[in-house]
C-alpha cells in the first residue's frame, strides 16, 4: 500500500446499507455474503464494481462489504 494513495472508507448512512463478509463466490458479479444481522445473503456487483476496473474492487472470500439493498 502506498503512502499517496488516498483510502476513502464509507460507512453505512441509512437502515438500508448493512456490513457484510463475503462466504463464497458464485461467479458472473454474484457472491454469497454473511450479514452482520447473521442473515446468509446472496449479492450482485453492480456498475462500477464490474468492468474495467474490475480488479480494483476485487471480491474474495473474506472481504468485508458494506452491501444495500434494492428495492424493485
Amino acid at each position: 500500500l502506498s503512502a499517496q494513495q488516498d483510502i476513502k472508507t464509507r460507512f453505512a448512512n441509512n437502515s438500508e446499507e448493512v456490513y457484510a463478509c463475503c462466504t463464497k463466490v458464485i461467479g458472473q458479479g454474484y457472491f454469497e455474503v454473511l450479514c452482520i444481522d447473521n442473515i446468509t445473503r446472496l449479492c450482485i456487483a453492480r456498475k462500477k464494481f464490474k468492468g474495467r476496473s474490475k480488479r480494483d474492487n476485487l471480491i474474495t472470500i473474506g472481504t468485508k462489504l458494506l452491501i444495500g439493498f434494492s428495492h424493485k
